[in-house]
């Protein structure tokens, strides 16, 4: 078995009851072709299966947990705002991707981050949550709404930025039947797209969370403040520059949220770190930092006890996993084929 420990890839046999749990498969999209397609593969094989090739790139694969349903966002997307990208989409197994919400309207919206969340009790449909972003990237918000099998209804603002100053919000998750999490950007207060932020100021995106009922929301949005800075929230880490993305929600006996920590600013090399969802004020759990080597997006197992990311601990990014009792001493596991090409494997999703 091929194991990653700070940087160094280790070959070992891993007692039973560590190394070894049931056979399941962890989907993630690839640029192998002529566009980023989802593949998958099992994780603990080697074997990678082309599942869906779209005439453009597919984006955040997310499965419902009835295991028939996947959601996506589609487009060839190089940036925020470019020309056919972000529509969402659904394929139920054994039919072909049908569209979900067309953002390529008039305003040139894109839709992004799409994710499957709980059936709407009493029906077979489902609520997703999902990101809006204005075509010059300076806006963007999240949105639930419930996939009536036609269309979407009941869509509910969780954050509603209007103007390229407001804080900046993407990647969302479900978390539970009643909460989202998402990532939240700062920059010195607000948001300037394609500018850096003032000499002194915080450039940073940290994990927030919000409550949500039938028709609305609930309580307060609640974002994280971790205690190694003195600035309120949701400035999160303050002049350490450091940065949360990519969160992602699994339970086993509670809530947690595994997400990418970054430290010089957002978009540098990340670690994986897990929070509870209902206890902001822990200290998260956390891989080492490993050097110029950077995980990301993160993925959690059915039962929240193994987690699926993305690194490029090869040169490209290729998708590894790790046991959440050894994430502290960083054994990730590579899944796949590590002798394919130079493709870049992003979006782990693992199925439910």
């Amino acid at each position: 078995m091929r194991l990653v420990r700070f940087g160094i890839l280790l070959v070992v046999t891993l007692m039973s009851g560590i190394g070894i749990h049931a056979q399941t498969r962890i989907f993630y999209t690839s640029d192998e072709g002529a566009n980023r397609d989802v593949w998958h593969t099992t994780n603990v094989g080697t074997t990678e299966v082309l599942y869906l090739d779209e005439a453009e790139g597919i984006h955040a694969p997310s499965f419902c947990s009835d295991r028939s349903t996947m959601f996506f966002d589609l487009g060839d997307m190089q940036g925020i705002g470019q020309e056919n990208g972000g529509d969402l989409y659904v394929k139920q197994t054994g039919s072909s991707p049908t569209l979900v919400l067309d953002c390529g309207d008039t305003t040139g919206n894109v839709c992004l981050d799409v994710d499957c969340g709980p059936r709407v009790p009493g029906t077979s449909n489902r609520r997703i949550v999902y990101t809006q972003v204005s075509d010059s990237g300076a806006v963007s918000n999240i949105y639930v709404a419930t996939w009536n099998g036609r269309g979407l209804e009941n869509i509910i603002p969780v954050t509603t930025n209007v103007t390229a100053a407001d804080n900046k919000n993407e990647q969302p998750a479900w978390c539970g039947n009643d909460h989202v999490v998402w990532s939240q950007y700062t920059c010195d207060g607000g948001f300037n797209q394609g500018a850096s932020c003032p000499e002194g100021g915080v450039n940073e995106f940290t994990i927030c969370k919000q409550q949500i009922g039938p028709s609305g929301l609930v309580g307060p949005r609640v974002c994280h403040d971790t205690p190694d800075h003195d600035d309120p929230p949701p400035l999160g880490d303050g002049g350490d520059e450091f940065s949360e993305r990519h969160p992602d929600c699994g339970f086993n006996g509670e809530w947690k949220i595994a997400y990418a920590k970054t430290k010089d600013g957002p978009y540098g090399v990340s670690k994986i770190c897990v929070l509870p969802r209902d206890d902001f004020a822990a200290e998260p759990i956390c891989s080492p930092n490993e050097g110029q080597i950077d995980y990301k997006m993160p993925s959690w197992s059915p039962n929240a006890t193994w987690l699926a990311v993305a690194s490029d601990f090869n040169g490209t990014y290729d998708i590894f996993k790790v046991r959440l009792n050894l994430l502290p001493g960083g054994f990730f596991q590579q899944v796949g084929d590590p002798q394919l090409d130079d493709s870049d494997e992003l979006d782990p999703e693992w199925y439910p």
